[in-house]
């Protein structure tokens, strides 16, 4: 279950949306117009899902959720449907039955999740009360808080493990009726909603910038992006800046000089209306804060006298608070609300540099880590300006627009889009072999469907040198832009994990093995060819707490289950030690839940950042986070955590945490890098990206992003371990422990 509730964050981008009306039709699962098109269902690789006869609660028919393979915690079965909702009320409630047969290793059962325009707010997938075994059909619910800003409702059925699950006769309740009986939200409209900037496009062709056009580009997006968070007419929601950059770009291209550009914006921005001076608009802190806004470029000489005066005026009386295009969410995190266009010419090079305008200043403004990226952002948004222009199809626009994401260097900034867009460039084929980067080589590390194996073929420790003639070197400079990460290591990781894809039936590799050079013609598979049972159960079992020895424990997190942490530590109270395995993606948010058996007292284990909606651009350093609670029945042994590169995010916060007990180790090697909570962006065209919105720090205000978590005792895999099948990682633990 990988990932289980990152997928399920990232499923609300891509399930069809129906009215409340239509999906009342769809939910018993009754009639053709009410099948099995209306559900998004996943991925069919391990999972199958399907409207059936055979069951049902009433009616004729209930949807079918059937694991493929055998248990695999990695993956799980989905069927769903998305709602757009404006009620008012207390609680939301959804309601089904469902019936299982032999479900094990894993549960079944209901999910919802309640969204705001563009992050999650809460989810429940029944994880600490899944059904298991065999049952007969029974009622079940799911009641979460409906939160105000709650605009999307994202629901449906789940399967991990083995096994089958019939959902039949869903409905959603507020406060006691059926969702289309409640009390809907009062209308908030906007005049910049009145204007559509689609149709102000004038399907701008360009086949080359000169400098001076790049140049009036450059200064008018850094304006366009200023206006659109400061300026209190746009905060608003009085002025469509979409619109309003239609209207003047065509004269910053035509405008021969930059002071003729700069009057012209200058004219523009004294017909938006008077700007009011602002008593609530504080000056920016001398001291406690972790990043300034950039804007010592609004200067004289730079914009000169007139220009600079306007500016200078919005500056210091500036929007406050909520503003049309972002309203800070439940943990202060942005919500940008942006239009995605999806039906953009793709010639047109106005909704080309539209995107560059929108994602820099979102950046500019927004990404609490903008001091990390390692490049001038000023100088990249000269150079994106004249690389966006350059194609006029759908895949040369995505391809820009991956290269510019992956400038930020944030591993949260690989979401759906991006991954689909690197398949169209490298081929979604692959090969039946897991490559790792594992010293300084790309080496084989496993193989997920043994059965495809030919004789002749990689073993495990075999090192890539080329793949279809090029180096691996090569390939990976081709391909580091095409692949967001937050370190080097993280990028060699996402690369070489796809090194060996292609579009063609067979890939041509070269390997050494034993000192020698073997080259091999190797077939090539889409992903739902594979049976991954045995990588899957071999890799990633069910099995996530035991006793390596009587005098040693062990929990690894990719399968956690909080509810069972009593009697855990009851057997584990008096070991010797303790190892906590994060080389994974936790199922459950533990950082709390376990961290109080492992300290005797709370104790700070981080302190956080996030945007001043009052002054964008400003980050400052909020009250610290502690974990642990007042337990003299804490944990007297050692505690060593396990991280390497898959140390992501949640996974890197909860190693943070626990570092902080008592006898405690982190062993292993650099992880991903990313952390803070994640937010998605939506650019012209529909395409969606995310960034990590909250700066994470160490107690004493160091670097987490792009550093990760920095073991205490550094133990990487070796080439030789792992041909012997050895955990070299697992391994040193245990000898700290038993020294």
């Amino acid at each position: 279950m990988k990932n289980n509730f990152f997928f399920l964050f990232i499923l609300g981008f891509i399930i069809p949306s129906f009215s409340i009306a239509q999906s009342s039709e769809i939910m018993d699962f009754e009639g053709t117009a009410k099948g099995e098109s209306a559900w998004f269902t996943g991925d069919p690789t391990f999972y199958s899902t399907s409207i059936v006869d055979t069951e049902s609660q009433q009616g004729k028919h209930a949807m079918q959720l059937a694991s493929n393979t055998s248990s695999s915690t990695d993956a799980f079965g989905v069927c769903s449907i998305k709602v757009p909702v404006s009620v008012m009320g207390k609680k939301i409630k959804l309601v089904g039955y469902a019936k299982s047969q032999e479900i094990k290793n894993g549960y079944g059962g209901f999910w919802l999740r309640l969204d705001s325009e563009s992050q999650m707010i809460a989810l429940d997938n029944m994880n600490d009360r899944g059904i298991t075994g065999t049952t007969p059909w029974t009622k079940y619910e799911i009641e979460l808080d409906l939160h105000e800003e709650t605009s999307i409702l994202v629901f449906g059925g789940i399967l991990t493990g083995k096994g089958k699950l019939w959902i039949d006769n869903l409905s959603l309740w507020v406060d006691g009726k059926p969702l289309k009986e409640a009390k809907s939200k009062p209308i908030i409209s906007y005049p910049a909603d009145e204007v559509d900037a689609i149709n102000l496009s004038k399907k701008t062709i360009i086949n080359n910038l000169s400098t001076n056009q790049n140049r009036n580009l450059f200064i008018f997006a850094k304006i366009w992006g200023f206006l659109k968070y400061y300026h209190p007419e746009v905060g608003k929601g009085n002025i469509n800046l979409d619109a309003e950059f239609f209207k003047i770009m065509p004269s910053m291209l035509s405008a021969k000089k930059e002071e003729e550009a700069l009057k012209i914006i200058s004219t523009w921005i004294k017909k938006m209306g008077e700007v009011m001076p602002c008593r609530s608009c504080k000056s920016l802190p001398e001291t406690d804060y972790k990043l300034l806004p950039s804007l010592d470029w609004i200067n004289e000489k730079f914009l000169g006298k007139s220009l600079f005066e306007q500016l200078n005026h919005i500056k210091i009386n500036r929007h406050q608070g909520s503003n049309y295009y972002v309203k800070p969410g439940r943990t202060n995190t942005p919500n940008f609300i942006e239009k995605s266009y999806p039906k953009m010419d793709f010639k047109d090079d106005g909704f080309r540099l539209l995107a560059v305008f929108r994602y820099w200043n979102i950046i500019e403004y927004f990404f609490p880590y903008k001091h990390l990226i390692g490049e001038d952002w000023d100088l990249i948004l000269a150079e994106y300006i004249l690389k966006i222009i350059v194609g006029d199809d759908e895949l040369s626009y995505k391809k820009t627009l991956l290269n510019l994401i992956t400038e930020i260097n944030d591993s949260h900034a690989l979401g759906y889009d991006q991954t689909s867009t690197i398949k169209q460039i490298i081929g979604e084929r692959q090969t039946v072999y897991k490559i790792e980067f594992i010293e300084g080589q790309a080496v084989v590390t496993d193989i997920i469907d043994q059965s495809k194996v030919q004789k002749e073929e990689l073993q495990i420790g075999d090192l890539i040198l080329r793949v279809n003639g090029k180096s691996t070197s090569d390939i990976f400079e081709e391909r580091r832009s095409f692949y967001p990460a937050s370190n080097q290591v993280m990028k060699y990781s996402k690369i070489y994990y796809e090194l060996l894809n292609t579009e063609k039936e067979s890939v041509q590799v070269e390997i050494q093995r034993a000192n020698k050079i073997h080259t091999f013609d190797l077939p090539t598979f889409l992903r739902n060819e594979f049976d991954a049972k045995a990588y899957y159960a071999k890799n990633h079992p069910e099995e996530w707490y035991k006793l390596i020895t009587p005098e040693i424990g062990y929990i690894s997190l990719h399968n956690v289950k909080s509810k069972e942490f009593n009697t855990i530590f009851d057997q584990y109270k008096n070991t010797k030690g303790l190892i906590i395995d994060i080389r994974n993606y936790p199922s459950e948010f533990v950082v709390y839940s376990l961290g109080k058996f492992l300290m005797p007292a709370p104790i700070q284990f981080s302190k956080i950042t996030s945007v001043d909606y009052n002054y964008p651009g400003l980050f400052q350093m909020h009250d610290s986070l502690y974990v642990g609670e007042n337990n003299p029945n804490f944990y007297k042994g050692k505690v060593i955590i396990l991280v390497n590169e898959k140390s992501m995010s949640q996974s890197e916060f909860t190693a943070m945490a626990f570092r902080q007990a008592p006898q405690s180790k982190v062993v292993g090697s650099m992880t991903a890098g990313a952390d803070g909570n994640v937010v998605p962006i939506i650019l012209p065209g529909n395409i969606r990206t995310s960034i990590s919105s909250l700066g994470i720090y160490n107690p004493d205000e160091t670097e987490t992003q792009r550093v990760g978590i920095v073991p205490d005792v550094l133990i990487q895999p070796t080439i030789k371990g792992i041909m012997e099948g050895k955990d070299e990682v697992l391994e040193k633990a245990i000898q700290l422990i038993e020294r």
